[in-house]
Formats: structure tokens, C-alpha cells, sequence
């Protein structure tokens, strides 16, 4: 079953206003989220790492945003404890966030995605599943290339029956990243 982007991230999102006529933020409807490639981004200001990667991050998302913007963009879900950390931080940031006030959803997507370590990157297909990479090591190794890997068109097709594409698989302890992989029978094995 298909996830829409506004049961996960509300009618609304925020971002940053570069006209600054008014208000330092901007609403921006969740549904222009819809038939794009959504990387969720966990991180919070006072995260060495997080302060680190963004940065990358970022160069990576407007370098793409010139070829890919109708197909690829990014939700930020701040861990920040208070509002003026989260104000500083996401002026650093050209995609959308969660409000820091709605606060309950941002935790709920903590725990809907098994987030327990920041920065992380989770990547969605248009469709909602979730896209098995793991989104900051990616980002790390390949730059834009990963985006442009991601918003691919047959990324959103069906799975054909000889392979599997794992939904998420999560280990408390060992801190096991998302699989992908073809199927192999037992049978083929032996």
C-alpha cells in the first residue's frame, strides 16, 4: 500500500524564505512532495557529524535540483532540543522541513524509520516504500550521482519475480544497513 507523503509529514511543510519579503520561512504544501523521490533527513544542530554532512549534503541537493527538481527533493526532521538551534541550522538548508513545533511527528518518524543514530538519510520511492540504500553513505561515496541513481525512472517500477528488494531491515545492536538483493531459491544453492 502506497504512503502518502502528507500521512507522513502533514498538509504542510516550511522553507526557508529566500525572498525574505515577510516571514524568514515560507509554507510549502506537502503535496508537492507527491511523484518525487523523498529523502528523509535526521539531524540536529548540536551533532558534530550532522554539521559535517550537511554541508555535503546540500551541494549534492542544488547540484541536482538544476536536472531533477520535479523528481527528487528532502524533508528535514530536526532532533534539535530548542527552537532557535533548529532556526539557525535549517537556514544552512535549501529543501523543506517538518516545523519544529509539530514536534510529535517528528519523534513518531523517528520511530516508524528505526532512526537512533543522526545524521541518517532514509530515501522514498514516489510509491512510499523505502528505497534500500542507506542514504548518508551513499551521499559520502557518490555525491549527486547517488540523487540522480535514486530519481531514476525504473526505480519506481514493479519488482520483477526473480528479485527481492528489502523494505528496511533494522538490528538494534549490530547497526546492520538496509539490504538489497536478487532471490536465490535454497534449492539453487546446493
Amino acid at each position: 500500500m502506497a504512503t502518502k507523503f502528507s500521512d507522513l509529514f502533514g498538509d504542510n511543510l516550511i522553507a526557508v524564505d529566500t525572498d525574505r519579503k515577510s516571514e524568514v520561512y515560507r509554507q510549502v504544501p506537502t503535496s508537492e512532495l507527491e511523484n518525487k523521490v523523498v529523502g528523509i533527513y535526521f539531524s540536529g544542530h548540536w551533532c558534530g557529524p550532522c554539521r559535517n554532512f550537511t554541508p555535503k549534503l546540500a551541494e549534492c541537493y542544488t547540484k541536482a535540483q538544476s536536472e531533477l527538481h520535479d523528481r527528487f527533493d528532502i524533508v528535514f526532521v530536526s532532533s534539535d532540543t530548542d527552537e532557535q538551534s533548529f532556526k539557525e541550522y535549517f537556514q544552512t538548508m535549501p529543501w523543506k522541513a517538518i516545523p519544529y513545533s509539530d514536534r510529535d511527528r517528528a519523534r513518531k518518524l523517528k520511530d516508524k524509520f528505526y532512526v537512533e543514530g543522526i545524521p541518517t538519510l532514509i530515501v522514498l520511492l514516489p510509491n512510499g516504500a523505502i528505497f534500500p540504500v542507506d542514504g548518508r553513505s551513499d551521499i559520502v561515496e557518490k555525491g549527486v550521482e547517488a540523487i540522480r541513481f535514486w530519481s531514476q525512472d525504473e526505480n519506481d517500477l514493479p519488482v520483477s519475480p526473480d528479485k527481492y528488494v528489502w523494505q528496511g531491515v533494522f538490528c538494534d545492536g549490530c547497526k546492520m544497513r538496509p539490504l538489497i538483493g536478487q532471490r536465490t531459491d535454497i534449492s539453487d544453492l546446493r
